[in-house]
């Protein structure tokens, strides 16, 4: 008798049993497949339990967003999209039940990428939002600096965003009356949950208060040096011409004050003799 009793709790154990199994999606937009049980086995229905509470039931018969074969036991969620996320529920002929926690990994929208580089003026005010999308189930973002743990202060500070319509905490990545070069370097977000994580990065360059200046002041420069050497040769010129016409002025004019001399030949009287 004892013997049946315990067989009769063992049935009913095993027909409660639910076993659970974790489907992870990477990306937006693919398929996820739930495999309740082998070709032999009858389905009996498929039901869902959303991440907000929400209750779907008979998702077999949603041919638009899902697609079942194998008898029914295996269903194949299309397009996956935030909104999928949540608990499948598979009840066999059997009476077992297998539970499926379907999520997306934390990952950035190909529409989401930092660009390369930044560029910010000193003293300017600067803010960048890190929006991921994912099962927003310990989703967290973590941002780092030149791979360093970002220090925070009055100056560098992390505010939540919510770009995406989920409010995630230390989304978005602000600094105040930018320094340099304290603040230029790589800066990294990476999103992060139970199913994966990404990162992404660029580089902050702040620029000097009067880098726009710099090019007109050099090219003053060098228009000033240009001209001084000239002024210096030209003076220089004119210094040895003035020279030179010293040298060569004394010789005329006493090539023109002096006077050819005249030669008198000696007058000599001539005496005849008587």
């Amino acid at each position: 008798m004892f013997f049946f009793v315990l067989m009769g709790l063992l049935v009913m154990h095993c027909e409660s049993v639910i076993v659970e199994h974790v489907i992870n999606v990477t990306t937006l937009g693919t398929e996820a497949l739930l495999l309740c049980g082998g070709t032999n086995e009858s389905m009996t229905m498929w039901t869902m339990v959303r991440d907000d509470g929400k209750v779907e039931g008979d998702l077999a018969g949603n041919e638009a967003k899902y697609r079942s074969f194998l008898n029914g036991t295996a269903l194949v969620v299309i397009n996956v999209q935030l909104e999928d996320v949540g608990d499948y529920t598979c009840v066999l002929g059997n009476g077992s039940k297998k539970l499926f926690h379907l999520q997306v990994a934390a990952h950035f929208p190909r529409t989401h990428h930092f660009p390369r580089s930044e560029y910010l003026v000193e003293g300017e005010d600067f803010c960048k939002e890190c929006y991921p999308v994912g099962s927003t189930k310990e989703l967290h973002i973590i941002w780092r600096k030149d791979d360093s743990e970002l220090m925070l202060d009055e100056h560098v500070v992390l505010k939540p965003g919510n770009a995406t319509g989920l409010d995630i905490e230390n989304a978005t990545l602000c600094v105040f009356e930018a320094r340099r070069p304290t603040d230029a370097g790589n800066y990294s977000c990476t999103a992060i949950n139970a199913a994966g994580s990404q990162t992404i990065s660029f580089r902050l360059r702040v620029k000097d208060r009067l880098g726009a200046l710099w090019p007109f002041i050099g090219i003053i420069i060098e228009a000033i040096l240009l001209f001084t050497i000239i002024f210096i040769c030209e003076k220089r010129r004119k210094k040895n011409e003035e020279e030179d016409e010293f040298d060569i002025m004394p010789q005329k004019i006493r090539s023109k004050s002096e006077k050819p001399k005249k030669h008198h030949k000696p007058l000599f009287r001539t005496t005849t003799a008587p």
